[in-house]
């Protein structure tokens, strides 16, 4: 037995060394890691491969010669090998197991997608599609904001001191004028034509539209408010920041300047005349007609030809947006890439049980069908105990699977409800799949013909 073992598990593992060197280039690109393959011939590795393989043949030839000595000679010679025994249970087993983690494979798979689609599809209090963030220097800015703005297919040009979703913020502390407790404030810089260009909207506008861009004037969003404690009447409140006071003149409505994984934090605006002040990014409001490719080249064109010392460079706020939640997007790939592996192998273990039982119930078959069985009534007899075991696996599956997932979205501010009928379908595809693998043999079998059902030994 354990000649055949090591054979045949020597043989896998090739195989499987095989696969990894071809897919690994894909498996890398779809989850976009940057690995080098190197550690594969590290000796680390090959001595972990070597250890593995001498475990499997030594639990792939212990299995069938303890299973085999302890049948009993007198019960073997008169052909009474009991299907029920340990060795049946054991194939069951593992066949269970194998659907209990496609099960709850799917199961994931289905919540980790079903929350990236609700994070990149929420609204985050701002217009982000069709925005072009150019940085820029602050030599000839006015220069080129200008030239920028008489191009056609570009419907608004602003400036601010930091890209949203790209950069991160800075941050200041200043000391609620109630409560004289800390609060850290993010806070950024920018011009007139900024909270227009991004859709903002107002919470407490400024009463006077020319107090805005005076010095020493800023804006705050309504959880800024909140946790300085002036929500009640935050117009004409003083905020410290560094030696100077600020008086508060307006407050937005709270959009997201992180990602959805955080909740709105205390965010601290300066709207300025100066646009120089603000001079970091050019934020770009293109057409919904203009072709962007050519827009944006033409944009660099008229960038070098002011003799930049950086060079051109750009991003799309939708596309910063979404690549907040690339980890996540990793994640829906490799749970999407090794549920389908999962289920794969789930199947090849249900097909060959599938298999090893209709040739064992071939008489069976046979006599009920002499005795008036329909096809469809020994499908059926065939296929019942099968899914009762993909039953047991969603059983175990879905628990397991609802408390991963509950503890993965606790690490997100806004997230998706647990629905049960996601594990249902989970359960409904596993069934379908199940079904689907089984049929086969289970039709096969119905229609083999009663007389050489009986004929075979």
């Amino acid at each position: 037995f354990y000649g055949e073992s090591v054979l045949t598990t020597a043989l896998a593992f090739g195989l499987a060394l095989l696969l990894v060197q071809v897919l690994r280039p894909l498996f890398f690109n779809l989850l976009q890691l940057r690995i080098d393959g190197a550690f594969l011939y590290s000796p680390t590795f090959l001595i972990t491969v070597l250890g593995l393989l001498g475990v499997c043949v030594l639990l792939a030839g212990s299995y069938p010669a303890l299973l085999l000595s302890a049948f009993k000679p007198v019960r073997v010679l008169r052909g009474r090998l009991d299907a029920s025994g340990g060795g049946a249970w054991v194939r069951r087993g593992f066949t269970t197991l194998q659907f209990a983690v496609s099960v709850a494979l799917i199961g994931c798979s289905l919540v980790v997608q079903r929350q990236l689609d609700f994070l990149r599809n929420q609204n985050p209090g701002l217009q982000k599609d069709r925005v072009l963030i150019v940085p820029v220097e602050r030599k000839n800015y006015v220069a080129l904001k200008g030239q920028l703005r008489r191009q056609a297919g570009v419907e608004g040009v602003a400036a601010a001191s930091q890209a949203l979703y790209g950069d991160g913020t800075s941050m200041f502390f200043s000391q609620s004028p109630k409560t004289k407790q800390q609060v850290g404030l993010h806070f950024f810089s920018v011009d007139e034509a900024f909270l227009p260009l991004l859709g903002l909207k107002w919470k407490l506008k400024p009463a006077n539209p020319t107090e805005l861009t005076t010095p020493n004037r800023l804006l705050l969003n309504e959880t800024a408010a909140r946790k300085l404690a002036i929500a009640d009447q935050p117009i004409g409140q003083e905020i410290v920041a560094g030696a100077d006071k600020n008086k508060v003149v307006g407050v937005l409505k709270d959009f997201h300047f992180t990602s959805l994984q955080q909740r709105i934090e205390p965010l601290a605006v300066w709207v300025t005349n100066d646009t120089t002040a603000a001079a970091n990014h050019l934020y770009l409001r293109l057409s919904p007609r203009a072709d962007l490719r050519q827009l944006v080249s033409w944009v660099e064109t008229i960038y070098e030809s002011y003799r930049p010392e950086n060079p051109f460079t750009y991003s799309f706020l939708d596309q910063n947006f979404d690549t907040l939640y690339n980890a996540e997007d990793r994640l829906a790939k490799m749970f999407g890439a090794f549920t389908g592996f999962a289920v794969f192998i789930a199947c090849l273990g249900l097909f060959g049980l599938a298999t090893f039982t209709a040739e064992r119930r071939t008489k069976e078959i046979g006599v009920r069908k002499v005795l008036g069985a329909s096809a469809a009534s020994v499908v059926l007899l065939l296929s019942r105990d099968f899914l009762k075991l993909v039953f047991v696996a969603i059983l175990i599956a879905t628990p397991s699977a609802w408390y991963v997932m509950n503890r993965w979205l606790e690490g997100f501010a806004y997230k998706i409800s647990l629905e049960w009928w996601v594990f249902a379908g989970a359960g409904a595809l596993a069934v379908a799949v199940a079904l689907l693998t089984v049929s086969f043999q289970s039709v096969k079998a119905a229609l083999t013909n009663p007389v050489n059902s009986l004929r075979s030994e």
